[in-house]
């Protein structure tokens, strides 16, 4: 795939898990980009605990296989999330929120700002649309969208979408999460940003 040397922002919360998986899979393929995570351990433990709950205990081996996996790859610079405004996303052709934990609260949102959400929305907008499925045993929506932010929650132009079929919590976490790489090479190499 061409990439178009574009400049590329990944900005994640403190994911040793998920995010991880996506940005060796990026890495792999040869995407030049920068990763940067936004302190957010505090704010995310209570949701943390909330998911892991659902795991099966052989799941939660996988999780912890998979985060000591990920301790050899390069660690993204921590910033706060004070630092997340117009000039520094401006900076970039594209900038992809994975995790990302908080609400970007910009007075213009550019056109290069993308949301990887784990479903396919617009079902399940908002926090914890996985465990939100499963405590619904509501499967149709289990995939991964891209879209634009704007100033609502999940509400922007859905530009990628990939549909799952998992058997278990970890699975769809995984999945979707897994398939944002191919998501956001194909955004990139067809430089398919939305121009209005």
């Amino acid at each position: 795939m061409e990439f178009q040397n574009a400049r590329i922002l990944i900005l994640s919360g403190e994911d040793p898990w998920l995010v991880p998986n996506v940005t060796r899979a990026l890495d792999k393929a040869g995407l030049e980009f920068t990763h940067l995570q936004v302190a957010s351990f505090s704010h995310e433990r209570g949701k943390a605990f909330q998911i892991f709950s659902k795991f099966h205990p052989i799941d939660l081996l996988k999780v912890a296989f998979d985060v000591l996996k990920n301790r050899s790859l390069k660690r993204p610079k921590t910033i706060s999330k004070t630092e997340v405004d117009y000039t520094l996303i401006s900076k970039y052709d594209y900038v992809f929120l994975i995790n990302y934990p908080y609400r970007i609260k910009l007075n213009e949102f550019p056109r290069s700002l993308f949301n990887c959400h784990p479903s396919l929305l617009p079902k399940y907008k908002g926090l914890m649309p996985i465990k939100r499925m499963f405590d619904d045993e509501e499967f149709s929506a289990m995939g991964a969208s891209i879209h634009l932010v704007d100033a609502e929650i999940d509400t922007g132009e859905v530009i990628w979408t990939h549909k799952i079929k998992a058997n278990s919590i970890y699975q769809a976490y995984f999945l979707s999460y897994s398939s944002f790489s191919s998501g956001i090479m194909e955004i990139v190499a067809s430089d398919i940003r939305p121009r209005h």
